[in-house]
């Protein structure tokens, strides 16, 4: 298959797997009191509640009778802490029972607890399918009586972040130090990172003291959508087990990890590290830091990994949409062009960012545009003209160069690359020269 995105202008005319699981906090061995309380959520059967927390400094409504979700496993005693989802109306229970919404709405959690004790530290985590939950979201919110107004406590202590080695789980952790307040009563608060995340399980762990659990996030991220493309293996400098959270100034080692099931190869990483992988296998060294967030960059070798990525087979008929002559959004793009351009195939307002650029620098046609890097089923050829009908390329058999690369290759997060290419004959005074980008198929 063959297609081609043609333009032109006129003399005056000017883009290793983690092994993931709740943290078992140590005073469940080493602290022996009275003074704790554990709820633990693994099936939800509310998936929606209308009940909104106030703002800090007002007073909170009575809690919904006979709503939200109350702990399920019989390990928990803590039977009394609520779980409501209040964000999005149109969430489900999924057929595994976890809250799951799928209408493009950020999901909004709220966790109710009302200990018998003195709090000191409160540790919260959670287990996640799809997209993770937003670790900067986390907030806590206390009264220091039944009915007094709501305040808002201190940022948490410490957080986590870890997917899982089956490519569905992600573990989010955050810890709260109590103990300098005088709580009655609190509301934990986030809010899932995307849409489509399926809240799995939920671990609400209290003690009457201060000890320290968790250090800080770190977030690793990959250009997976709706696959697991690649996932980036971490842990200390000198080890190899994963953490759920760093202390400040560790040394810690992240190597990407190719699945290989969707066809998608590691090419670098993104932002401030880009470029500083080991060439071997692209393992990076940095130090730990408040809020680092580190992302790894898989681009498809093929369009059968790219449409598995980039088509969500949860819409349903999926053999229409599928085929690399299908434009499931009706943009005038088939998919193949926007596999070839890295387009969203069924974001239709993606067109215009999406489709090459010309202009002219120096009396010269340029064309900017965006490629598959690794795609081996693909081929991209800048062709150059004058009269529209008799057209050259580099490699066109005559021994000539007709276009060069003119400026470097930078590699985006969607993991292709923008390049931007010059023809070498310049638009001759009063006439005419013409570019366009052919795009064939070709098998891999």
């Amino acid at each position: 298959m063959r297609a081609q995105v043609f333009y032109s202008c006129l003399f005056l005319t000017t883009a290793g797997l983690l092994n993931a699981e709740f943290k078992v906090p140590s005073w469940v061995e080493e602290y022996e009191s009275d003074f704790t309380e554990f709820a633990w959520w693994d099936q939800f059967t509310d998936p929606y509640t209308d009940w909104q927390l106030p703002d800090s400094g007002e007073s909170v409504d009575p809690f919904p009778e006979e709503e939200g979700n109350l702990p399920n496993r019989e390990e928990a005693d803590n039977e009394d802490a609520v779980l409501i989802q209040n964000g999005s109306p149109s969430a489900i229970i999924s057929g595994t029972g976890g809250i799951y919404d799928n209408s493009g709405n950020l999901s909004h959690y709220l966790v109710y607890d009302a200990p018998t004790f003195d709090v000191g530290t409160v540790l919260f985590q959670l287990r996640s399918w799809g997209s993770h939950a937003d670790v900067e979201s986390a907030r806590l919110y206390y009264r220091e009586t039944e009915n007094g107004l709501l305040q808002e406590a201190v940022m948490p202590t410490g957080g986590g972040f870890l997917i899982g080695s089956n490519g569905f789980d992600t573990f989010t952790a955050w810890e709260w130090d109590l103990s300098a307040l005088s709580v009655f009563d609190y509301y934990i608060t986030f809010t899932s990172a995307d849409s489509s995340m399926s809240l799995k399980e939920v671990q609400l762990d209290t003690i009457d003291i201060f000890s320290r659990q968790l250090g800080y996030p770190l977030t690793v991220e990959t250009n997976s959508q709706f696959r697991t493309i690649g996932e980036v293996d971490h842990h200390l400098q000198g080890q190899t087990d994963p953490a759920l959270s760093y202390e400040i100034g560790a040394t810690i080692e992240l190597t990407p990890v190719e699945i290989g099931t969707y066809e998608y190869v590691f090419m670098d990483w993104a932002g401030p590290y880009s470029g500083l992988g080991d060439e071997a296998d692209g393992t990076l060294t940095v130090t730990m830091e408040e809020g680092l967030s580190v992302s790894a960059i898989f681009s498809p070798t093929s369009y059968y990994g790219w449409s598995e990525n980039t088509i969500n087979a949860y819409l349903g008929d999926e053999s229409s949409r599928y085929p690399a002559t299908a434009d499931p959004d009706h943009n005038g793009l088939i998919n193949l062009l926007e596999y070839a351009l890295g387009g969203e195939p069924e974001v239709a307002m993606d067109t215009e960012p999406v489709r090459p650029q010309v202009s002219v620098v120096d009396g010269h046609l340029h064309v900017t545009f965006r490629r598959q890097p690794a795609a081996t089923d693909i081929e991209y050829a800048v062709m150059v003209s004058n009269d529209l009908a008799t057209w050259h390329y580099n490699g066109d058999g005559t021994g000539t160069y007709t276009e060069e690369l003119a400026e470097s290759i930078t590699l985006n997060d969607d993991g292709t690359e923008t390049v931007t290419y010059r023809d070498l004959t310049p638009i001759p005074d009063g006439g005419a020269r013409f570019i366009s980008l052919d795009i064939t198929e070709t098998s891999s």
